[in-house]
Formats: C-alpha cells, sequence, structure tokens
C-alpha cells in the first residue's frame, strides 16, 4: 500500500515537545496543555481492548447496569472522577484504517508505521520498543494476552521485526531480551513440532530459567518466586471467554483475562524498580472480524472485570500509571433501536445472554463434509433461537456456496446470513468484518495521567508513558 502523501504531511511527520524534549519534529502543545511536573510512577500496565468500538464500550456498559445494576468498571472510572477521559486517532504511516501492528508500534516507539510492521520505520531503523527501555531501567516487563502472546499487540510492545507474521522471531526476541512474565495462547511459535526451525524454545525457556507452565491449574500452583514465567495454554488464541464458560474442559485447562493478569501482577510487583505491564482482550478483534454479537459482549465484559482487578492493585499501591484503551475498532458492532418507538431494543439485547457459544463453536460442530446438513440445529440449539423454515434455508444455502474463510475462523458467508436473523432476535448489527477508522476511548489515571491533552493521536501515548517513568 502507497503512502498517502498529503496524510504523511500533515498527520505523520511526529511533532510534540514534552516538557522542552523534542521527541519530533512539528508544532508544540499549546501553554494550556503543556506537561505539568508530576510525581514518577513507578509502574505502567496498559490494558488493550483490541478491536473495541464505542459501541461495543456502549453494549458492555448496558449489560452490565440491566444485568447487575451497576456501571460497567470502566465506566466507574469516570463516575468516581479517578481517570482522565481521551479521544485517540488511531491512523497508522500508510492507511487511515490501522493494523494492531502499526497501532502497538506506535505505543512501543512513539512512531508510526506502515501496517504489518512491527516497530520497524519505513527506512528499515528499529527503535527500541518501550519493554527494551524499561528493561534498561532496570524494571520487569509482562505481557498477558487473550490471543497468541506473539500476536501483533504484545509484539509492538517488545519486539523488532519487519512483519507482524514473523512471530517465531518474534518467540525467540522475547527470550533473548528477558521478559519476565509471557501469558497467553500461541502453542505453536514455541512448540519444536510446529515452528519451522524445530527449535524448542519451551526447553530454551526453561534453560533460562523461566517457568513453563501450559495448565491454568499449574499456572495457579506456581510459587512466589523470582524466577520468570512462560504462560502458554493452547496452539493457537485462547478460546473465547463464551466457550470457555460453557464447556467444563476449557475451563479446565484454559484460564481467563483476569486469572493471567493476577499473576502477573503478583509476580512483577516484587522488583523494587517497579513494572511494566501490557493486558489484551485480544479476542475482542476476533469476533468483531466474525460479526458475532454475543462472544465480542462477552470478551468486552472479561476485559471489563480486569479492568477491576487492575485499578484495585492501582489505588493500592499508588504509584501506578494505568491506561485503559483500544487500538482501533473492528466490525462497528452496535445496539440498534428495534420496531417502532425502539422498546423491544432492550429485550431483544438481553436474550444475547442464552447464548452458550460463538460462531466458532457453531462451525466446530457441522459436518466436516456437508457443513449445511446440520447448521440450522446447531445454530438454534447455540445460540438459543427458534429460526423460520426461510431462514433455515438461507443459512443452509450460504454453506453450500460458500468458497472462503475469515481471517479469524468463522465463515463470512455464515456470519453474513446471520446479520439479519440475529438482528431481529438481538437489535444489534455490525458495519463490516474489518477494522474501522473510529475516534477510540481511553481512560487515564494515576501519575503522570496528566500529560496529555483530551485529544491526542496514538504515537504520543509512547512519550507521555516514557515521561512518566522517566526512562
Amino acid at each position: 500500500m502507497k503512502s498517502n502523501p498529503k496524510l504523511t504531511r500533515r498527520h505523520f511527520i511526529q511533532g510534540l515537545t514534552l516538557a522542552g524534549i523534542t521527541v519530533g519534529v512539528g508544532a508544540k502543545l499549546s501553554a494550556s496543555q503543556a506537561i505539568r511536573k508530576v510525581p514518577k510512577a513507578k509502574n505502567l500496565i496498559l490494558m488493550v481492548s483490541d478491536g473495541m468500538n464505542n459501541g461495543t464500550l456502549s453494549a458492555a456498559n448496558h449489560w452490565m447496569k440491566l444485568t447487575e445494576n451497576k456501571e460497567s468498571e470502566w465506566m466507574r472510572l469516570y463516575t468516581d472522577s479517578l481517570a482522565k477521559r481521551l479521544l485517540v486517532e488511531t491512523t497508522c504511516a500508510d492507511s487511515l484504517v490501522t493494523d494492531s501492528a502499526a497501532a502497538s508500534s506506535a505505543w512501543g516507539i512513539g512512531h508510526r508505521v506502515n501496517m504489518g510492521s512491527i516497530n520497524t520505520m519505513s527506512d528499515g531503523s528499529m527503535p527500541t520498543p518501550l519493554a527494551v527501555l524499561a528493561k534498561q531501567h532496570g524494571k520487569s516487563v509482562g505481557m498477558v494476552s487473550t490471543a497468541r502472546i506473539t500476536h501483533a499487540t504484545p509484539a509492538g510492545f517488545a519486539a523488532s521485526v519487519a512483519n507482524r507474521n514473523m512471530e517465531d522471531p518474534i518467540a525467540v526476541q522475547y527470550l533473548e531480551r528477558a521478559l519476565d512474565v509471557l501469558l497467553g495462547g500461541g502453542d505453536k511459535h514455541f512448540n519444536p513440532i510446529a515452528r519451522k526451525d524445530k527449535r524448542n524454545l519451551y526447553a530454551d525457556y526453561a534453560q533460562a530459567g523461566y517457568r513453563v507452565v501450559t495448565k491454568r491449574s499449574t499456572m495457579q500452583q506456581l510459587k512466589h518466586t523470582k524466577n520468570p514465567i512462560l504462560g502458554v495454554f493452547c496452539k493457537d488464541h485462547l478460546p473465547y471467554c463464551i466457550d470457555r464458560t460453557h464447556k467444563e474442559s476449557l475451563k479446565q485447562q484454559i484460564p481467563s483475562l483476569e486469572e493471567m493478569t493476577q499473576v502477573a501482577l503478583k509476580h512483577l510487583s516484587q522488583n523494587p524498580e517497579g513494572f511494566v505491564l501490557q493486558v489484551e482482550a485480544g479476542r475482542v478483534d476476533h469476533a468483531g472480524h466474525a460479526n458475532d454479537p454475543a462472544t465480542i459482549l462477552f470478551e468486552q465484559l472479561e476485559f471489563d472485570r480486569t479492568i477491576g482487578l487492575v485499578r484495585a492493585f492501582a489505588e493500592k499501591e499508588g504509584d501506578t500509571l494505568v491506561a485503559v484503551t483500544t487500538d482501533h475498532g473492528t466490525g462497528g458492532f452496535m445496539l440498534n433501536g428495534a420496531d417502532d418507538g425502539y422498546r423491544n431494543a432492550q429485550k431483544r439485547f438481553l436474550k444475547m445472554g442464552h447464548c452458550k457459544g460463538s460462531f466458532d463453536s457453531i462451525e466446530e460442530q457441522l459436518d466436516p463434509v456437508n457443513k449445511s446438513e446440520n447448521i440450522a440445529a446447531v445454530v438454534e440449539k447455540t445460540l438459543s433461537i427458534q429460526l423460520e423454515e426461510t431462514e433455515r434455508k438461507v443459512l443452509q444455502k450460504a454453506l453450500q456456496t460458500d468458497k472462503s474463510q475469515s481471517l479469524y475462523h468463522t465463515s463470512n458467508a455464515m456470519a453474513n446470513a446471520l446479520h439479519p436473523i440475529l438482528f431481529k432476535r438481538f437489535s444489534v448489527n455490525w458495519t463490516s468484518h474489518n477494522h474501522t477508522a473510529d475516534l477510540v476511548e481511553m481512560a487515564l489515571f494515576g501519575p503522570g495521567s496528566n500529560l496529555l491533552p483530551g485529544y491526542i493521536e496514538n504515537w504520543q501515548l509512547h512519550h507521555a508513558f516514557r515521561k512518566a517513568l522517566q526512562i
């Protein structure tokens, strides 16, 4: 993809002066926005709901109010006057619509890069990413994700490669850069059977002193020592929260985002010099690509519970800067009005609570030879809905003619056939299967939370983090 010269000239040439320190070329912040002297942050926690549109955030808050009579943890950051609220523009160097690699790299190195790049500039140079800078200043570093731990968003914090698909080398870089906690999916990038070079990274990590765990129970039984941790719990991304909730075998094997984050905080907080931690709800994005409404809602709710965990830690410690945000929107999820007067929207929306699995779980239950044969029965059982005969035929026809597979497992043909069916049941809809260019939400609290104005570009966050941490 070619760079847009107009956008590059006006928006992408870096320009910000932080307390007199030039980090790019461009205009200074106004006097009212200038960074004030603030207490140093010992720790930094960046929480990322990957692919979260504002519609997803809104839906989670509606759900909490309707089912538990309270605001979401994210909204409580605002109602309790704890967090500053920011809007963030997510454009990357060669597109108005970014991917996760470029978005995370903006946080990682404080520059906008081309899509697909991990902390690699267009001239091939590789500035030192934030996690490595933190290690150089004596801090511990960790990443937690419900996606592969080598996936684009975690990698953008700590790795340097030309292309996000270089996940085998990314796994090696994590070891070389001595990261302290790695928890998520992605066995195929550590296992010698799956790696192209047949290198046994599990053995290499163990040799370097890491405690290597592959099961939820083993992770929970880890003793409180200073040895680093590598936890990889499945071959690919972790199963969706809705599937883990309704399948006992998954619940026993796969830890939740909250559980992994708790382990990371317990380990990293041992360092008297502090730590830097990224926590990613990576599968919000994947559910957005799949246009799977109940799944994206419950992924976001799991992330929201994790906000509460991090908030409790930060309030107790008093020296932790926390940023809660997303890298971009995906899919354009939105609760819509239903029928005349829109009064049925709430009733329909709540029906998603009866869903027992993701679209992925539906596909896993289909006949592998003739997927259209039992699609109607599986959809009815999994989503707790009753299909009309015309709807059954629409689903069967969609799978009979489907020749493609979407980026994250679920058939686009099936998802598109389900759109009008589920809109009638749940009152939710989508704009596409793709990323979007929304301005995204950020909550920022703790030492250094006054370093930025209420509207920023994503790359500016890197410099605020470094200023707050004094690294």
